[in-house]
């Protein structure tokens, strides 16, 4: 045999003894030779070429978003205080971020950081449609949008 070949048979005498002592303790001893090789070349070639991120199904964010609100409030008065209603529940997943936007009659936004809900708000007159978004730790967004319809009384 050559050199070159008695490297070669070195290198895998190596690899195999080196396999049987990784695991020695994992393996039982009726564990066939070929098993542990196989395994160890299946770790080494997951390390080095594919590279993933595992993500958790069960962490999928899920809102329950609030009705839509339909109010009437008094000739004389242009604007109502809601005090309950407007809150975003999370139902499911952990979200990094939760931020609103109101457009229509009334326009308003939260800051883009942290948890933020609507709590209690002065509406104009009209229909304001507003809409949170959730995001979680590796980004997916999730948007619900409701509506609230502000109605003056025509009957006195």
């Amino acid at each position: 045999m050559t050199r070159q070949k008695h490297t070669s048979l070195l290198k895998l005498a190596a690899i195999i003894i080196a396999v049987l002592m990784v695991h020695s303790g994992t393996c039982s001893e009726s564990a066939p030779l070929w098993y542990a090789v196989s395994s160890i070349k299946y770790n080494v070639s997951s390390n080095n070429i594919f590279r993933y991120n595992h993500i958790d199904q069960d962490n999928t964010l899920q809102l329950n978003c609030p009705e839509n609100i339909t109010t009437i409030c008094d000739i004389d008065i242009c604007s109502a205080q809601i005090r309950n209603g407007l809150d975003v529940e999370v139902v499911k997943g952990i979200p990094a971020t939760i931020y609103w936007k109101m457009e229509g009659a009334t326009e308003a936004t939260s800051s883009q950081t942290g948890i933020n809900q609507i709590g209690n708000f002065v509406f104009n007159e009209g229909v304001t449609f507003m809409t949170y978004t959730a995001v979680d730790n590796l980004e997916m967004w999730l948007p619900v949008r409701f509506r609230l319809l502000l109605r003056i009384s025509r009957h006195q």
